[in-house]
């Protein structure tokens, strides 16, 4: 990647001075930096843009980039419902009730909150259904584009068409939104209609999903949005940025670790607490390539033992896939060598995850039973096991914060998982991670509970105490600076102001545990002059 040069980009002078923000520009001095700035502002971005055969367009970095830092922030281009929405007001994207919803009084069929989301914006009679709201939107920009450039920025997103031609999306988008706009004469040509599915390729490949706005009732919807310059970012499996979306759907990305000068700018376009297999297939069904990245190429996934099944054959191994990368894999054991079929890996995972879909998730008892159950099957940090961990960890969060006096047994549970989630959070979410800002508040909680009934009980001494509080002070203050870049309205920006509001608290507990702490050994000091002077003046009477 090339560098400032050596030349003032006025006057071709030799320089002195590089933009701090980008460092892709350099003058001579400070005067003709200050001229250049409104030529040079759009542009001055701690990114840009460079393309491959591989990636095709894709962002990297133009200097380092510090862990926490914003990269850029995004309004997104077009935003609607996802394909598979629940009823949604199409004006403000506020769910609506699954039955009986509002519609609007002019066309009869398209879904609103009331008259004001009727008159706030334009609509068609063809957006009765979510899944064509957003194709259709595009289509009527894309066709006035010589007000918006933007949309012709939109057209060059991958919409990845010869892989899709035939395929079920392509046929259902076909069916459902092609030949429904045909239906209404709102297209006219073999073109319009590739055009449409080319829209829907681009929506599919490239769209983010955000949380929508919520209801009066609570409820949100979640909805998908295009964010032009976002979408540019390359996928890896271990990111190396933290997205964040307001409530004005404004779209901020940190780095959340540094990124050197010249790598390229990555984004988990999957779940992370998924495994390979199921990465893989959303990565191939979704965004129609093959990841290759350090941890799907790794078969324990950087020693996390995700995907790995315990051997049944020595008891002691674990199944891994010989060769991670290739669809057709193969699996043994680590310790014995036996080999296993792909078939049976993917049938056991499968009814695991069918026990999990399945069990009760208020019912703290019968999950405990579950992972018990299955943890003959997997070791303890396996995705299926995680996502019972997860809920667990809230149903017991739930009933700490119901009961005024929670059983140690209860505060014990919730600490352990919690510790069992961390070390692997540490891994697959490097640097900035809202789960582990989660995660570790929901650890504090337990420790400082834990640490109180032990005292009061007379288990621990004050000294004791006061170790535990602090334990529990180190973990929320990491858990602000990993929540602390969250919106906030979103709840994980409301979570943090809660941990700034718990650690004051804390604090507080802190100070009078040191106050004890202090007095106890005043008083221990004080006790021990008394007996050695007892001492010492008996001892001279005694000669005397």
């Amino acid at each position: 990647m090339e560098g400032p040069g050596n030349q003032c980009a006025v006057c071709g002078s030799s320089v002195s001075v590089v933009c701090s923000q980008c460092e892709t520009v350099a003058y001579c001095g400070p005067e003709h930096q200050k001229s250049h700035w409104l030529e040079h502002k759009t542009l001055c971005t701690p990114y840009t843009i460079q393309r491959s055969d591989t990636l095709g367009r894709y962002l990297v970095a133009s200097r380092d980039i510090k862990a926490g830092e914003v990269i850029l922030k995004e309004l997104p281009l077009v935003l609607g419902p996802r394909v598979d929405s629940s009823p949604i007001c199409i004006g403000c994207y506020k769910p609506l009730p699954m039955y009986q919803p509002n519609h609007c009084s002019q066309c009869l069929v398209a879904p609103v909150c009331g008259a004001q989301c009727e008159r706030n914006g334009d609509h068609s009679d063809v957006e009765y259904h979510s899944q064509m709201v957003l194709p259709f939107r595009c289509l009527l920009q894309i066709k006035n584009s010589s007000t918006d450039p933007r949309w012709n920025s939109f057209l060059e997103l991958e919409s990845h068409e010869k892989e899709r031609r035939d395929t079920l999306i392509w046929r259902d988008h076909q069916l459902n939104v092609v030949e429904v706009m045909r239906t209404h004469e709102l297209l006219c040509s073999k073109e319009e209609a590739d055009l449409m599915q080319r829209i829907c390729g681009i929506l599919d490949v490239n769209s983010f999903e955000v949380r929508g706005p919520v209801s009066k009732s609570g409820d949100s919807e979640r909805l998908r949005g295009v964010y032009l310059r976002a979408a540019l970012m390359a996928h890896d499996c271990l990111a190396n940025t933290h997205l964040a979306v307001d409530d004005s759907f404004q779209m901020t990305i940190h780095a959340s670790v540094l990124i050197p000068r010249s790598q390229a700018i990555y984004f988990n376009y999957t779940n992370t607490m998924q495994g390979t297999l199921d990465r893989q297939a959303h990565l191939r069904e979704g965004k129609y390539f093959h990841c290759t990245c350090r941890r799907c190429s790794d078969p324990t996934e950087e020693g996390t033992h995700m995907s790995s099944i315990r051997c049944v054959r020595c008891k002691d191994g674990f199944i891994i896939p010989t060769d991670p990368t290739t669809n057709q894999q193969k699996w043994e054991c680590n310790k014995c060598n036996h080999h296993y079929r792909h078939n049976m890996i993917k049938t056991t995972v499968s009814l695991a995850r069918s026990f999990v879909d399945e069990v009760d998730r208020t019912d703290y008892r019968a999950m405990e039973a579950l992972l018990i159950r299955l943890s003959r099957t997997f070791p303890p940090q396996h995705f299926v096991l995680l996502e019972l961990k997860q809920t667990l960890v809230a149903v017991y969060r739930d009933i700490i914060n119901r009961e005024t006096n929670p059983s140690r047994k209860v505060l014990s549970r919730k600490l352990q998982l919690c510790r069992d989630m961390l070390p692997i959070l540490e891994v697959v979410e490097p640097g900035i991670s809202r789960l582990r800002g989660i995660a570790l508040y929901e650890l504090q909680d337990p420790i400082v509970m834990l640490a109180n009934k032990d005292f009061e009980g007379g288990e621990i001494t004050v000294r004791d105490l006061l170790s535990k509080l602090r334990e529990a002070e180190g973990y929320l203050r990491e858990a602000i600076s990993q929540l602390i870049y969250e919106p906030m309205n979103s709840p994980e920006g409301h979570l943090a102001r809660v941990a700034m509001q718990d650690l004051k608290n804390l604090r507080y507990s802190i100070q009078h545990a040191e106050k004890l702490v202090s007095e106890t050994e005043t008083r221990k000091s004080s006790t021990g002059s008394i007996g050695s002077a007892k001492k010492r003046g008996g001892g001279r009477k005694k000669k005397t």
